[in-house]
């Protein structure tokens, strides 16, 4: 099934809340002269002279420099393969790899990405403009966005200030209700998925973990709530608490997982979206992410029993109530986080409100 390629949509403007955006952004670098090898799926254009770099094109798009590649997929900067040779790169092309075609979960997973990618209609979403999901190579297209992602200005400044963290939670919490609006759960919501433009402009990224909303379970041997006080299995048995992790994995970043996501019976909701932007605007605000020093098994055991530290013992200057919504955020109980992303867009907007007033009055 190819879909039919569409402009550029134009970005509509942020509702009327706006606070000054982060200093640390940058643009991504320009396209390096160096061309990377060509991936066997890829065929050079006939139109390629022996003196020139043969264009490498998939169906209408001429692929330029491979921004990143992985087990589950290859991105390259893109444009239309029958414009001019001068025209700049403003797509990206996302392959799925040769190794995959034969993987069911793999293609499932890439199907939904250009299905849900194709529908959304949201200024902090990036729909998908163009795909090909019969003829290989399979690929689909989005627009190419510049800025620097949150996990790069953490990077780069440590923590970001509690009133621009408030800022991009959000802009994230209103993709969200988009995406829950037409059921479904984003998966993997952290600062390496959130782009900030120099603007402050926020989109929310890849699309490549989504599940449908409403009675999906997580099946597979891991952890049941009765087996909290098991501290491991024999030496000749695999441990629950690995095999926990390993499902994790399929699932999303197991650092940033609700509870319910790593449960054997846990049903992901909106609420597991939530519990991951808790997780990430502690991290903006606090310079660390709550559970930073665990790993694997210690980690699974913290994330489903062990409470957060108040994010204002990193950050005493958070407000009483951007640190109460945090906390709920992080509840282990899904029933005990917020309802809906609309309702913590609400709350952001209030602490953001007061934070502008705040600084107008002491201007």
């Amino acid at each position: 099934m190819a879909v039919r390629p569409r402009p550029l949509p134009p970005r509509r403007p942020d509702p009327p809340i706006h606070l000054p955006p982060p200093t640390a952004a940058v643009c991504l670098p320009e396209a390096s002269s160096t061309v990377p090898p060509m991936d066997p799926q890829i065929e050079p254009s006939r139109r390629s002279s022996p003196r020139t770099a043969p264009r490498r094109v998939v169906g209408p798009w001429q692929l330029g420099q491979r921004l990143a590649r992985s087990q589950q997929s290859a991105v390259y900067r893109a444009r239309p393969a029958d414009g001019s040779s001068h025209a700049p790169y403003e797509y990206l092309v996302k392959l799925l790899p040769e190794t995959l075609r034969g993987d069911g979960a793999a293609l499932a997973r890439f199907r939904r990405e250009v299905c849900v990618g194709g529908k959304v209609d949201h200024p902090h979403l990036v729909p998908v403009v163009d795909a090909e999901l019969e003829q290989p190579p399979l690929f689909l297209v989005m627009p190419r966005l510049a800025g620097t992602t949150v996990r790069e200005l953490l990077v780069a400044a440590g923590r970001i200030d509690w009133p621009t963290a408030c800022w991009m939670g959000r802009q994230t919490a209103q993709a969200l209700g988009h995406l829950h609006e037409l059921g479904w759960l984003h998966g993997d919501v952290k600062p390496d998925n959130l782009l900030v433009a120099d603007d402050g402009h926020l989109t929310l990224l890849d699309l490549g973990m989504l599940q449908p909303l409403g009675g999906l379970r997580i099946d597979g041997p891991v952890v049941r709530d009765d087996e909290g006080d098991r501290k491991g299995a024999s030496a000749d048995e695999t441990s629950p608490w690995d095999e926990c992790a390993r499902r994790a994995s399929l699932q999303g970043t197991l650092a940033y997982l609700a509870p319910e996501q790593i449960l054997r019976a846990g049903v992901p909701t909106r609420a597991s979206d939530l519990f991951s932007l808790g997780m990430t605007l502690y991290e903006m605000i606090a310079g660390r992410h709550p559970l930073a020093d665990l790993r694997d098994a210690e980690l699974i055991r913290a994330q489903l029993y062990e409470p957060v530290a108040d994010v204002r013992d990193y950050e005493p200057s958070v407000p009483e109530s951007l640190a109460d919504l945090i906390a709920q955020l992080l509840a282990k109980h899904p029933l005990r986080r917020p309802s809906d992303a609309h309702v913590v867009t609400r709350h952001l907007v209030e602490v953001e409100i007061r934070a502008l007033q705040k600084r107008r009055a002491s201007a």
